[in-house]
Parts: C-alpha cells; sequence; structure tokens
C-alpha cells in the first residue's frame, strides 16, 4: 500500500525521467552537425535516440498509471466534482 506521498513522488521521478531523457536527445541531436555524419554515426545516433524514446514512452505510462490510481483514490474520497479551493485560501 502506498501513501500520497509515495504516489506524488513516483509521479516526481515520472517526470524528472521525462525531462532528462528528452534533454539527452535534444543534446545528442544539437551536438552533432548531422549532415556530415557517416551512414554508421548516423544509424548510431537514430538507434540511440529511439532507445530513448522508447524509455520516454515507458516513463509516460508510468505516470499515467500513477495519475489514475491517485485519481481512483480522491474520486472516491472527495468525489470527481469537488472544487478546488485557491491554495492561498486554505
Amino acid at each position: 500500500m502506498s501513501t500520497m506521498r509515495d504516489k506524488f513522488h513516483d509521479l516526481g521521478n515520472c517526470h524528472s525521467k521525462i525531462s532528462l531523457a528528452s534533454l539527452t536527445i535534444k543534446e545528442s541531436l544539437l551536438g552533432n552537425d548531422v549532415a556530415t555524419l557517416s551512414k554508421k554515426d548516423l544509424k548510431e545516433l537514430i538507434d540511440s535516440s529511439i532507445t530513448i524514446l522508447n524509455k520516454i514512452e515507458t516513463y509516460v505510462r508510468d505516470a499515467d498509471k500513477t495519475v489514475e490510481d491517485v485519481k481512483q483514490f480522491i474520486y472516491k474520497k472527495v468525489g470527481a466534482d469537488a472544487l478546488i479551493p485557491n491554495i492561498k485560501s486554505i
């Protein structure tokens, strides 16, 4: 059984992984003059990018699962149509 803190921590971790993976692909593509790469180097760059994109897809699925877990809990406890107050007024 997880706590709400655990679930939000998991969600934050997913977002961090997505951000870092995206940055890795961006830096890899920007750091190479693709037009001058050999076919072998270009294939390695593409393969590496695809591997990272597959990881991003996994991280997004993990984030979606975590959101769904939290959503179901909140809907049961508070209701789907409960108004969210301005944080400053709490």
